[in-house]
């Protein structure tokens, strides 16, 4: 059947109407009409697969990679780069208009990412052995295809050099694949640069790497540290396991921002676009008011905690990833912090047990793609915070916290960010302030 794509959905896809039940078609963008078949049904939803491009949008491109449509990862690359602004504008606003009751809050324009290009810092690719050759790419979503990867165009430079080399190298030394009946070879090969400095973690099965293959890996230009995780679980959610074996070179490597320097190990998250995550940090900088006790929640490796460290007496940050406390309590150490300190723990327990005890004037937040906990919120709306900073990366939960938020907070400002160019995802930073109750 013919269907007219309306607008396009939180996940990059086209969503146009079928017996008034919403329809999403991968590979469709606003204005275009396309054939498409229904391929499940459900109460209050269909999903169809477009088979042919009627009419297509006039923001439509020629990706510039060949593979765009078969790995997925980059899934409205051919979609114009100003088409995608004005679209994440739009999912940030269907966001907030579907969630919040009464008036809409304005938003700020979006701030473009400065290198659409070679911006990802980090990857992590599953590994197959395709016709008896280690290969290295991605699972196409929501399938078993793999999809090998020659050149990835948003990747950092060093880190597709640094990958190409490390699979020519895992095929001289024929290295197992983690396939059945064993699992026991390699599985991921998980690489992050900063400023030239690589590293890179190999996940594999209970697998002993041979040492000349690890010396070989820590003689590539830039390479800092060669490390190994085992994960053997057939399942497993988890990439990179708790326990990992640095085989050669530092536990961490540093990157600087804003003056900061941050030491990163292997199991940390860290932001995969730098540039602007620093645009994103300078933001929350501005938006922080001077006080006496700044709490930053899923702090990491402590990044925001070290950057506002001016403004406040002390700075608590607090993370559920014991690692990256370790990270951030370092680099509490190395950039002469003393104001700031970090927990691991909850971060609900841990921002009701700090309020027992002081006023904490500013909340900053970064929370999951799953945003505020319900017993997150539940504290924050029990204690009299005076400003809260979210940082979020999904506009949906976003708008779900802002609409219970709002009957406390006032919405002072809201400025979105386009930190993954040719994908759907929206970083987006929201200012806060307690309503004054007369």
């Amino acid at each position: 059947m013919k269907i007219k794509i309306e607008k396009m959905g939180i996940n990059g896809e086209g969503i146009g109407y079928v017996d008034r039940l919403p329809t999403f078609v991968e590979n469709a963008y606003p204005s275009e009409i396309v054939e498409a078949e229904i391929e499940k049904r459900f109460d209050r939803y269909l999903i169809a697969k477009r088979s042919e491009l009627i009419q297509a949008s006039p923001h439509r491109i020629i990706s510039p990679c060949p593979i765009q449509d078969q790995c997925g990862g980059c899934s409205i690359m051919t979609l114009s780069l100003e088409q995608q602004l004005k679209e994440k504008e739009k999912l940030l606003y269907e966001s907030l208009r579907k969630y919040m009751s009464g008036k809409i809050p304005r938003i700020r324009p979006i701030v473009e990412n400065p290198t659409p290009m070679g911006y990802r810092n980090q990857c992590k690719f599953p590994i197959s052995l395709i016709g008896g050759v280690l290969t290295s790419g991605m699972y196409k979503p929501n399938s078993n295809y793999f999809v090998g990867i020659d050149h990835c165009i948003v990747h950092d430079a060093d880190v597709e050099r640094v990958r190409k080399e490390i699979m020519r190298l895992s095929n001289e030394y024929r290295l197992p694949s983690f396939n059945p009946p064993k699992y026991q070879g390699l599985r991921y090969i998980v690489i992050r640069s900063f400023d030239g400095n690589v590293q890179v973690t190999l996940v594999t099965g209970q697998l002993k790497l041979p040492a000349k293959y690890v010396e070989e890996i820590a003689n590539i230009e830039g390479v800092r540290t060669v490390a190994q995780s085992i994960n053997d679980i057939k399942h497993s959610r988890e990439i990179i396991k708790n326990k990992t074996d640095i085989l050669w070179g530092s536990k961490t490597i540093t990157c600087t921002m804003n003056g900061i320097d941050l030491v990163v190990s292997p199991q940390s998250f860290f932001q995969l676009n730098v540039s602007q995550a620093n645009a994103i940090y300078n933001k929350v900088i501005d938006s922080v008011e001077p006080s006496d006790c700044i709490v930053e929640a899923y702090c990491g490796i402590g990044a925001m905690s070290l950057m506002i460290k001016d403004k406040a007496k002390e700075v608590i940050g607090i993370d559920s990833i014991q690692a990256a406390i370790d990270n951030a309590n370092i680099n509490a150490q190395i950039n002469k912090a003393d104001n700031v300190r970090f927990l691991a723990g909850d971060a609900a327990e841990n921002l009701k047990r700090i309020s027992e005890n002081k006023k904490i004037d500013v909340l900053v937040v970064d929370p999951p793609r799953s945003g505020l906990s319900e017993a997150m919120m539940e504290v924050i709306k029990s204690i009299q915070i005076n400003q809260i900073v979210y940082v979020s990366c999904n506009p949906s939960t976003l708008a779900k916290n802002l609409e219970i938020l709002q009957s406390v907070y006032d919405i002072k400002e809201i400025t979105p960010y386009d930190m993954f160019s040719h994908t759907p995802l929206i970083e987006t930073v929201v200012n806060l302030q307690r309503k004054v109750i007369e």
